[in-house]
């Protein structure tokens, strides 16, 4: 028995949702309501503007290039020597990592380097002398062989040749030990110069600070991390989508900002290959942007209220939903004919949370109940 009454409200329902409110026709239509005495609630048919947006926030920015240290090895944080907002000229210093014990290996390098030749300078110059009387003792031995024809000078003269020949030898030996440790040290230096280097940026040009990390001092900073954004004088500024996930942003079918009182036409501006790489390697969220699609004067740092319209549609034939009826999940309408409304069903476009688009079926000036 339950089983039959359950079948027999769902044949009920069906029945209900297969009939559909009557065309518009002028005599015979099912009267649903007369037209109650006094001013019930009313609506036209009239033309104008059907909109659908979400309110967002943003912040002017300017095109900005990333800076950041370029070198290879892991150093710890210092402190930026420049900050958002600041100009800046090129050549500035605008970071710098915490280098106290690389300044310091460099410094011993250094005094290893001048010890290391000023060694070699007083040993070379005794090397020299050492040759140098061997070879006055080897001429003064040649001299008493010839005069006194005798072969115990020329056996002198023979020994302190050949001492001077090992002495030379040794001499040359010394001077290129000397020269391998003296490149050795002068590439040591250059990498830790380099090293250095790269542990400080400067601006490459006149221009801005736009942005930097939330780098605390003493924080490890990896080779190549973005730390600190610059833009360039001439740079136009943009607007930065700055209030959580912007979500389906493609399907806007416009886009306003409203920039100091005035409201301007924006329009999404997708992310290079080379910064959606950059932000997946480091797990940072997309930078989303808006170009301004006007010449307007305005400056960094400024607060704008977005609007990112779903539905923008001018001068169109429109019904407030307030004037919807349903049936079904289908809408309807109460139309005036004379003393009485009438339900009819016309063609229905976009509905929106206050509109709804008139395709075909009413007419402007065409008077409405409201539900």
């Amino acid at each position: 028995m339950k089983k039959l009454i359950m079948t027999f409200v769902a044949v009920l329902f069906l029945s209900a949702c297969s009939t559909t409110p009557p065309a518009r026709h002028s005599e015979g239509s099912a009267l649903l309501y007369p037209v109650a005495a006094g001013n019930p609630g009313t609506a036209s048919v009239a033309r104008g503007i059907i909109k659908e947006f979400r309110q967002l926030t943003g912040i002017t920015r300017v095109e900005s290039v990333p800076l950041a240290f370029e070198s290879e090895s892991l150093f710890h944080f210092e402190k930026f020597h420049a900050f958002p907002g600041n100009p800046v000229k090129e050549g500035q210093i605008l970071a710098t990592l915490y280098t106290s014990n690389l300044r310091e290996h460099i410094a011993e390098l250094e005094e290893q380097f001048s010890l290391l030749n000023r060694v070699h300078s007083l040993t070379m110059e005794m090397r020299e002398a050492s040759i140098e009387l061997t070879r006055i003792q080897h001429a003064e031995a040649l001299n008493n062989a010839a005069v006194a024809i005798d072969d115990t000078d020329f056996a002198t003269a023979a020994v302190f040749y050949a001492e001077s020949e090992r002495l030379r030898l040794e001499r040359d030996q010394f001077a290129e030990l000397h020269a391998y440790d003296i490149l050795d040290l002068t590439n040591r230096l250059n990498e830790l110069r380099e090293m250095l280097k790269g542990a400080t940026i400067v601006a490459p040009f006149d221009g801005t600070v736009t942005f930097v990390t939330d780098r605390a001092p003493g924080s490890w900073v990896s080779p190549f991390e973005y730390v600190i954004f610059i833009s360039a004088n001439e740079q136009s500024p943009f607007v930065e989508f700055m209030s959580g996930v912007l979500g389906a942003r493609h399907s806007a079918v416009r886009i306003t900002g409203n920039i100091t009182g005035r409201e301007v036409e924006l329009q999404y501006s997708a992310q290079t290959r080379e910064e959606a790489a950059y932000n997946i390697m480091h797990g940072l969220p997309e930078r989303i942007r808006f170009d301004v699609l006007c010449d307007f004067e305005f400056s960094v740092g400024e607060l704008v209220w977005m609007r990112m319209y779903s539905v923008y549609m001018e001068d169109v034939l429109r019904v407030p939903v307030s004037a919807l009826f349903w049936q079904c999940s289908e809408p309807y309408v109460y139309v005036r004919a004379d003393d009485t409304w009438i339900p009819f069903q016309p063609e229905f476009g976009v509905i929106t949370e206050t509109f709804a688009e008139v395709l075909s079926g009413l007419a402007e000036g065409d008077e409405l109940l409201v539900n």
